[in-house]
């Protein structure tokens, strides 16, 4: 199997076999357009918890929560809650976490498989508050982008200080052309899947930047920063690449956005790999209201299935029933500091190998800029 030294989800798989198939098929596809065609979002859970009674506005904004799950709009799970029956013990602990609570009361949890224990948002249930969770004008521009075609974009979020901002707008700008120029398609052979849809197959890069302060895209930020505190305090700008079908990577942040980040970033989406256990790769899913499977309108979309998942698959089935998946999943693959990762590895070679790969994916993405307070990596690892 073809796989480059700075590829991380290449590196991941080798180091993630386990007791799974040795033998996997090559894929030279390259990692944003497999991606793009074959990974499906993972749904985010929408606790509700409520009493007997909804308001007309909190029926409108239930309504809307249900129509997006079951149409598949957006990628999302409702679970209702009344909490004057007998809660399931996790959906117990969940309510008693909540501070002043007023019914209906609503908890955004991240998908399952990330395994990430804070809540995105919680807060009363109101038709607004619920549209901007679901939608904004930032994730329909990514959903455009990336449906057109582009491999990545680079979602900068702003620090409020102009002239730092434009720099690093303009060095995007500078690096994406650069690479647009030098990077090569991986060459597609026989035994590679085929792709699933007559979209042109190209490196493209482009930047969206948006403010902390913009209140449409609140619950965007949200999303981008609960999952770990050390984000949620900083103040300084972030560089995150979402690429797929807007699956987003650990930012690099402040210093940590330069050049040479921004190339490995770029190499990481654009190299050849076999990409099946998506639950192993970096990143987690944006919420959002896209119906993936009509974006292709207008395309030829080939009606062919991907590899079965391989190492993680039933592992990974475990954490997907929302139904009756604690929202307090512990395992969180992608999202623990180097030191923790270290602190962490259980026995079972399995989840070690997980851990190694978290450590990894730290050092070559640029996350350990969140977690200067931590103690560094050594090369060894």
């Amino acid at each position: 199997m073809p796989c480059r030294r700075h590829n991380l989800i290449c590196l991941g798989l080798l180091l993630s076999a386990g007791p799974g198939p040795t033998n996997l098929p090559a894929c030279n596809v390259p990692v944003f357009r497999y991606a793009l065609e074959r990974w499906t979002p993972d749904p985010y859970v929408l606790v509700v918890f409520h009493g007997r009674d909804f308001l007309s506005d909190q029926q409108s904004a239930l309504k809307l929560i249900q129509t997006a799950g079951e149409t598949g709009s957006a990628n999302l799970l409702l679970r209702q809650i009344e909490v004057s029956t007998q809660m399931p013990a996790p959906f117990r602990a969940l309510w008693t976490a909540q501070e002043n609570p007023a019914l209906p009361w609503m908890v955004v949890r991240y998908p399952a498989q990330t395994g990430i224990k804070p809540s995105v948002w919680a807060g009363p249930l109101a038709t607004e508050m619920v549209t901007n969770l679901i939608d904004s004008p930032a994730r329909q521009e990514i959903a455009r982008r990336l449906i057109a075609g582009d491999s990545a974009v680079w979602l900068l979020l702003a620090s409020g200080n102009p002239a730092r901002d434009d720099a690093l707008t303009n060095l995007l700008s500078i690096e994406s052309k650069k690479l647009q120029q030098s990077l090569g398609l991986p060459e597609l052979g026989p035994e590679d899947p085929p792709l699933a849809t007559d979209l042109p197959l190209r490196i493209t890069f482009s930047t969206l930047r948006i403010s902390r302060q913009d209140p449409a895209e609140s619950m965007l930020v949200k999303q981008l920063l609960s999952w770990h505190p050390s984000l949620d305090r900083e103040t300084r700008p972030m560089l995150f690449p979402v690429f797929g079908r807007a699956r987003v990577l650990p930012p690099a942040i402040g210093e940590g956005i330069n050049a040479e980040v921004i190339g490995t970033m770029a190499r990481l989406l654009t190299g050849p790999c076999s990409c099946q256990i998506k639950e192993m790769n970096a990143g987690f899913d944006l919420l959002m209201s896209v119906d993936w499977g009509k974006a292709f309108q207008g395309h030829s979309v080939k009606a062919s299935e991907g590899p079965p998942l391989v190492g993680l698959s039933q592992f990974a089935r475990a954490t997907t029933n929302h139904l009756e998946t604690p929202p307090s999943v512990v395992l969180a693959p992608a999202f623990v500091p180097v030191s923790e990762a270290r602190a962490r590895i259980p026995g079972d070679h399995l989840l070690r190998n997980l851990a190694v790969v978290i450590a990894i994916a730290a050092l070559f993405l640029g996350v350990t800029t969140v977690f200067l307070r931590a103690k560094p990596a050594r090369a060894a690892d």
